[in-house]
């Protein structure tokens, strides 16, 4: 049984190497650049994160991602300035991509929307050779293929300092590389904080991803914020994965972040689950006056 269970994990990720959306990140609502172009300025701040993520750990060709973004605000917040670097491994293929962000600012007095753009594309190299193919002769799995996908994407997002609502297509383009094709996953995300007493808060987030002819993927979260200082929550996905989070506010300036995810159906037996880490450094540009927590 738990030798038809891991060729049966392993087919599900090679075959997803033929259509390839963005990565799927559990702590996706404290590395919004990763997922919503829109999100770039945000802050009152030079923000910069590093995540890597070890999937389904146990498992031999298993993914692996590894995010590095970048974002600030400039001309009186009014425009936001980002980047974005994702490379992404499932067994002998290699996807690195490289994005640019801008946003456009409309600031109310207790919220702003943010109107963004990004451009960039991803280089993907399969090593097909390195199989070991007891039948030789697939046309999927013959040279090793190298190539370059060109793309864009856009996105909205609205936000005050107790609630956020986003709207993006990360990659707009259908394109692809021989056997690799480009999916456009349209995304939404929202939270809100709600302030219980002066040490606990509580932030509900929800995301769901909507992919042309495959079932809206969902993601349902809560955290609790104890003294400004640890977030701890939990997340659950339809598709039968729960997760645990863990936010630690190191310093006014940095923060660490570390997520278990854990199936909760038969593939358990062939894996330890999924860990992901996130460092993010905020650099602040003025440090007159006191600056609003960030929550989102």
């Amino acid at each position: 049984m738990r030798y038809i269970l891991t060729i049966s994990y392993l087919f599900i990720s090679w075959a997803s190497l033929y259509s390839q959306s963005e990565a799927t990140y559990s702590q996706y609502m404290f590395n919004g650049l990763a997922i919503n172009p829109a999100y770039a300025g945000s802050h009152q701040s030079l923000d910069l994160s590093v995540l890597s993520r070890f999937q389904s750990v146990g498992l031999e060709g298993a993914p692996r991602t590894q995010t590095f973004t970048g974002h600030t605000a400039l001309l009186d917040r009014r425009i936001g300035l980002g980047f974005l670097v994702i490379n992404d491994e499932i067994g002998v293929t290699q996807q690195t991509g490289f994005y640019l962000s801008y946003a456009y600012k409309i600031r109310f007095d207790r919220s702003t929307l943010s109107l963004g753009l990004q451009a960039g594309g991803t280089l993907v190299d399969a090593k097909y050779s390195q199989l070991l193919i007891r039948q030789p002769g697939d046309p999927l799995l013959g040279d090793d293929i190298q190539g370059f996908k060109p793309n864009f994407g856009a996105g909205v997002y609205y936000s005050s300092d107790f609630f956020y609502a986003g709207i993006s297509m990360p990659q707009m383009i259908d394109a692809g590389v021989e056997n690799f094709t480009q999916l456009q996953p349209l995304i939404f995300t929202s939270g809100i904080v709600f302030t219980l007493n002066p040490v606990l808060k509580l932030k509900p987030n929800i995301l769901f991803r909507v992919i042309d002819q495959k079932p809206v993927e969902f993601n349902y979260n809560m955290n609790l914020l104890i003294h400004e200082v640890v977030w701890i929550g939990a997340s659950y996905r339809p598709s039968n994965t729960a997760n645990f989070i863990l936010e630690l506010q190191l310093t006014d300036n940095l923060r660490f972040g570390y997520a278990y995810d854990f199936g909760i159906n038969d593939l358990r037996q062939v894996n330890t689950g999924s860990h992901e880490f996130l460092l993010n450094f905020q650099l602040r540009k003025n440090k007159k006056g006191v600056v609003s927590p960030r929550y989102f």
